[in-house]
């Protein structure tokens, strides 16, 4: 990437960009995140609850449950650059989906313990948190793009929005960017209460807004990443 803001101007669309132009294919998705403590599931594998892109995999990143060095309990889940990196723009992510309908109205929080070993500067590790809305509209978005992770050490990281009165799916996940490797342990999504319900209605991206976003995503393939029938683990 050339610029930083442009970098995140391009994740921001490949985390997005499911929800704009593939509303009707996304399949029906469980009432609530499941393996938050990657207790289940036995090491190497991905953790039960989570997937990771098959486009991620092909470009040498791999998600797993490991048992060095855990935040807490037995096990944590790992993302790490471990092969052939072919796309430039390809990144790491794993991920998880659920029913946004009971939490509709309400300020949630994705909470999680993260630690990342990288080598560049531009190398991160980032969880992040999306609400798509009826009808293709997009809610809240955070992917820390202002407050990358780098640090070794274990710490507490959290995203806080609110779910829109017609929210139908949430998103979450651990993303890596660049080499390195990248770690999440003891995580936790909760409600903090009821929102003032505004009854906007949900806004699909149109016009020149559509057009940037489906060259961008041409352009970079940043698509392929998070496409709701793309759930291969």
């Amino acid at each position: 990437m050339k610029t930083p803001a442009l970098f995140r101007v391009l994740i921001f669309l490949a985390l997005v960009a499911p929800a704009a132009l593939f509303p009707q294919t996304a399949p029906a998705p469980p009432p609530a995140p499941t393996n938050l403590d990657f207790e289940q599931g036995q090491p190497g594998e991905v953790p039960p609850g989570w997937h990771i892109s098959s486009v991620s995999k092909d470009n040498g990143y791999t998600a797993k449950i490991v048992t060095d060095k855990p935040e807490a309990g037995r096990q944590a889940a790992q993302v790490a650059l471990e092969g052939e990196k072919k796309d430039p723009s390809a990144f790491g992510n794993l991920l998880t989906s659920f029913d946004a309908t009971p939490y509709r109205g309400k300020r949630i929080r994705f909470r999680a313990a993260v630690r990342a070993e990288v080598p560049g500067r531009g190398d991160q590790a980032a969880l992040w948190l999306r609400v798509d809305r009826e009808g293709g509209g997009i809610g809240f978005f955070d992917n820390m793009a202002d407050r990358p992770i780098r640090s070794s050490e274990w710490k507490t990281y959290e995203i806080t929005g609110d779910v829109a009165p017609d929210a139908k799916s949430i998103y979450l996940g651990l993303m890596l960017l660049g080499q390195g490797k990248a770690w999440i342990d003891s995580a936790s999504f909760e409600t903090l209460g009821t929102v003032e319900t505004r009854h906007e209605p949900a806004r699909p991206l149109e016009g020149r807004g559509l057009d940037n976003l489906i060259a961008f995503t041409r352009l970079f393939g940043y698509v392929r990443y998070f496409h709701p029938s793309d759930q291969a683990a």
